[in-house]
């Protein structure tokens, strides 16, 4: 695994999804904007009451490569977004990482309970047809699930999907668009329709927290 040192302004974009860590607990965030001695952070999992002036280490990914650097607490700042400050780091250290799993920031292997409820067509009351089954992959718009039995393509459903790192219970409309069998067990590519910001952003958050995880420990 290859180290090197690189100044801020060499990585730094806006939208750069970032995992912070402090004695309080972690989030993460999206990079919305900086200068030369803060960044602004908009929060997509919500962040621990920090003291100003706390430490906060800080992970981000950047194609092959997963880098951190060390900062400090700020405060918020509102405006047009609430946003977490912290301080501009002088250099950040990056990391070559080799992948074994699935790359990029689209999703991330995932085993989540999840419940399906068939909505049917039509407005003629009918029996509620209920599946459970678990993820198998987790992504910003689409999840890839597991269930005993299966369903036909474009079938609509209500979906819950509760995710514990972040303390969130997402309900949300769901699109079966891909149907594989085997044996009994059915595996369903499920588009996730009408997707809240905020919904998004967790599912995202998510993710992101996930890889950076998996990373640190070689895995990604």
């Amino acid at each position: 695994m290859m180290k090197r040192d690189e100044t801020a302004m060499d990585v730094l974009m806006q939208g750069l999804k970032l995992k912070m860590e402090s004695d309080a607990g972690s989030f993460v965030g999206s990079l919305q904007e900086w200068d030369d001695s803060r960044l602004h952070i908009v929060p997509l999992t919500t962040p621990p009451r920090m003291p100003k002036g706390a430490p906060v280490q800080v992970f981000f990914i950047r194609g092959d490569s997963l880098g951190s650097f060390e900062s400090h607490y700020r405060g918020v700042e509102r405006g047009p977004f609430t946003t977490i400050v912290l301080d501009m780091p002088s250099h950040l250290e990056v990391k070559e990482v080799k992948h074994v799993l699935k790359r990029g920031f689209t999703g991330i292997e995932a085993n989540l309970p999840v419940v399906m409820e068939v909505i049917p067509k039509g407005h003629s009351p009918k029996k509620t047809v209920v599946f459970r089954g678990e993820t198998i992959w987790v992504g910003g718009d689409s999840i890839l699930v597991a269930v005993t039995g299966t369903m036909p393509v474009k079938t609509i459903l209500g979906v819950t999907l509760p995710i514990p790192e972040i303390n969130r219970t997402l309900r949300i409309i769901a699109r079966v668009t891909k149907v594989a069998k085997q044996d009994r067990t059915g595996h369903l590519h499920l588009s996730l329709e009408g997707l809240s910001v905020r919904d998004r952003d967790a599912l995202l958050g998510f993710v992101f927290n996930r890889q950076v995880d998996l990373r640190r420990r070689g895995l990604l």
